[in-house]
């Protein structure tokens, strides 16, 4: 429930982020040393249990897509993208880190959840603590943790290298522009 967990975060003095790249994962959280007992917990909750209710989710699917085609509209992103493709072809690097609108759109939240399962390996994560916790409290939480997460003994394949183009090409890039342009005469 997202204002559950909102009330959470406020109640803990929580901040909460995810990011993403092509070949990265983090999660990081801040709270205040009083509550940071409790915070954690709720930290390890959302690594290890996350939920992808329906309606966030579609929501985020929406921002990601409008994103998409925004992005679209920008030459130099446009022309970047379609370079990444050329070169990088069905290789996750052509897709770039946001991946393309089609998988998005065909994204759910069964698929976050077998995704999610698969997400950590033992031999690929690194935990770091920093700030206000001393070396024996950084150990036990790391290991509360470690315990927590559904490890994946080893980590998956990687995708196969892609193969380069040998010869230069030029590539087409249609785009579409919406525009305003507010004009004021003065006399």
């Amino acid at each position: 429930n997202e204002s559950r967990l909102a009330a959470t975060l406020d109640r803990y003095g929580m901040d909460v982020s995810f990011n993403t790249g092509l070949n990265t994962f983090a999660a990081k959280m801040n709270a205040p040393r009083k509550y940071f007992a409790d915070a954690f917990k709720v930290m390890t909750e959302l690594l290890c249990d996350p939920t992808f209710p329906a309606l966030p989710f579609e929501r985020e699917k929406k921002r990601q897509l409008e994103k998409f085609r925004r992005r679209q509209m920008k030459p130099a992103k446009a022309a970047f993208r379609a370079g990444c493709l050329a070169l990088f072809g069905s290789h996750p690097y052509g897709c770039g880190e946001h991946g393309t609108p089609e998988c998005v759109q065909s994204f759910t939240p069964e698929i976050a959840k077998e995704y999610w399962k698969q997400l950590f390996s033992s031999d690929s994560c690194i935990m770091g603590f920093a700030g206000d916790i001393d070396s024996g409290t950084a150990a036990l939480r790391a290991q509360c943790l470690d315990n927590a997460v559904n490890w994946q003994r080893k980590t998956p394949p990687l995708p196969e290298t892609p193969v380069f183009p040998t010869a230069s090409q030029v590539i087409e890039i249609p785009i579409e522009r919406e525009q305003t342009v507010v004009m004021k005469l003065l006399r």
